[in-house]
């Protein structure tokens, strides 16, 4: 019995390992999205949080 579990974990492992790895290849969905980053420049980020810390920390 325990040698039919053995095969099946081992057949479950290898379908994972072979989606993973059909995961990772190359395909035509990968270039169909265009990513232009966030709106905001990483110092409007900060200035923002920073902005927000004091706000909070006045109202308390």
């Amino acid at each position: 019995m325990s040698k039919w579990i053995v095969g099946i974990m081992m057949l479950v492992v290898a379908a994972m390992f072979w989606k993973g790895v059909e995961v990772l290849g190359r395909g035509e969905n990968n270039y169909s999205i265009e990513y232009k980053g966030p709106k905001k420049t990483i110092e409007q980020r900060w200035q923002d949080a920073y902005d927000w810390q004091k706000e909070r920390k006045a109202n308390d």
